[in-house]
């Protein structure tokens, strides 16, 4: 990422020495202050952020030697090295080359494959969206007198440098900064263009595999319910949801946030004072997907459904996210609800939403139980066989489900969000509950301080080494038909 000041004295900066290329599908969280425009592809092309004032006009140059590369700004498909954010004014002098369409905004000139932009200051409450399809791109800012002024230089790379090698350049030189980005993800509340971007942190306390072991979240603010402070939307306009991973996929450990304690921090579920694992049925190994909940959710163990007959099993609302990474316990990401399973779980409604990260490479195929189907076939029927059949070898009998185990589609799966967090909302008004709501949210009756939050985490047991694993962890279950 290139930050370049428009207010810089020179009249002539240089660009950078080699691009920053980023991953298609991914997407970087970003800042902006006010009158701060940002260019933010996601695809392979280098990411400029360009600060500018209603008074300064600037000038950014994407030089590429792929002229058939395709562009979109604005929804609008255009050929050659050109990408803008909507925040454009309308273009201001007309362009040369051999660019067979350029965007409905923006100054631009140039020859093959060249274009150069002028960017405004973005206007509050502007949605960018933009792609880019190229192999590698060189970038240059430089200040404008005025919006209309000619281009006279035009940064282009040698002659002799192929856009393959520079790509290869720009992959080899990815910082230290960058790798470490892709390892350590940057969560974030909000994923609209005004929404500011909220890094979450993780506090282990105790031992892992313990039942002392607490998973505590840590935001900007300090300590944090991942229940009730992380907003339940990433991006409401859109149906992107907040979800917080309990348990990594392939794992063994049932985790879950303790609704009864402050905080509500990830612990380890028991039974009998044990701590509880499941159970490994062929074919399947642990959780087959990242598992976690929606915060700012509750199923109300007092309200009877109208569509399973069963009151609500008192928890958040649980999610499977099948996407290709495995996330770490504790992580906030952002989801898109595609289908749900409503578990009959004890007698109580247990809904099982069905998402997928949204910067997951297959993300953008995906929007129904159907498109699971094609994209990851065998994964609903495993889904369900899953839960029907996962508390059979504690000699249990298979659990049941509402609608004869079939997904409910998208439309109702956000009927059932609206419906939880409805309850949510109430369940912070209550002066008694049963359940700890001790949170930070205007409206809550149970406020929390930051120090009050420290306190309750420099209580907690200090972290310790993991306890051993039991000892038949590993072995796999086979369940025949006549038990389902």
């Amino acid at each position: 990422v290139h930050d370049v000041s428009s207010s810089a004295s020179s009249s002539h900066l240089s660009p950078p020495p080699v691009p920053l290329p980023l991953f298609i599908n991914r997407r970087l969280p970003r800042t902006r202050p006010s009158g701060e425009s940002t260019m933010r592809p996601c695809s392979m092309l280098t990411i400029v952020r360009l600060a500018t004032s209603t008074s300064t006009a600037s000038r950014v140059q994407i030089v590429a030697k792929t002229p058939a590369a395709s562009f979109y700004c604005n929804g609008v498909r255009s050929m050659g090295a050109a990408c803008c954010s909507s925040s454009l004014g309308a273009a201001t002098a007309p362009y040369s080359g051999s660019l067979e369409r350029f965007p409905p905004s923006g100054h631009m000139v140039g020859g093959a494959g060249v274009a150069a932009l002028k960017l405004d200051p973005a206007p509050q409450g502007k949605r960018r969206e933009r792609r880019a399809d190229t192999t590698a791109a060189v970038v240059q800012v430089e200040p404008l007198a005025s919006p209309t002024t000619a281009v006279t230089s035009l940064v282009r790379p040698s002659t002799s440098q192929s856009a393959r090698e520079m790509f290869r350049a720009a992959t080899s030189s990815l910082t230290s900064d960058a790798f470490a980005y892709q390892q350590k993800r940057s969560y974030s509340t909000g994923m609209s263009g005004d929404s500011a971007m909220v890094k979450y942190e993780t506090e282990e306390r105790g031992s892992l595999y313990t039942l002392d072991y607490r998973c505590y979240i840590k935001g900007p603010q300090g300590y944090v319910s991942p229940w009730h402070d992380i907003p339940l939307y990433a991006d409401e306009a859109n149906k992107v949801f907040n979800m917080i991973v309990e348990i990594p996929r392939w794992s063994n450990a049932k985790m879950e946030m303790a609704t009864k304690e402050p905080l509500s921090p990830i612990k380890q579920d028991e039974k009998k004072g044990v701590p509880r694992f499941v159970h490994n049925i062929f074919p399947h190994h642990g959780y087959i997907w990242n598992y976690g909940a929606l915060p700012q959710t509750w199923e109300n163990n007092e309200h009877v459904d109208k569509d399973t007959g069963a009151k609500g099993d008192n928890d958040p609302i649980d999610v499977v996210e099948i996407g290709s990474t495995v996330h770490k316990r504790g992580a906030v990401i952002q989801v898109k609800v595609v289908g749900c399973l409503a578990l009959i779980d004890d007698g109580e409604t247990d809904w099982k939403l069905v998402a997928i990260d949204v910067t997951d490479p297959v993300a953008k195929d995906i929007n129904s139980m159907d498109d699971v189907e094609k994209v990851f076939p065998g994964l609903p029927r495993a889904t369900y066989e899953w839960f029907k059949t996962y508390k059979i070898p504690t000699g249990k009998s298979a659990n049941e489900f509402a609608f004869n185990g079939q997904y409910k589609d998208q439309a109702f799966c956000y009927k059932v969000i609206e419906e939880t967090n409805a309850f949510w909302k109430k369940l912070i008004t209550e002066p008694n509950p049963e359940l700890n709501t001790l949170s930070r949210v205007d409206g809550a009756v149970h406020m929390a301080t930051p120090e009050a939050a420290s306190a309750i985490v420099a209580a907690a047991p200090a972290a310790g080494s993991d306890a051993a694993l039991p000892g038949d962890l590993g072995k796999w279950h086979f369940i025949s038909d006549s038990k389902l």
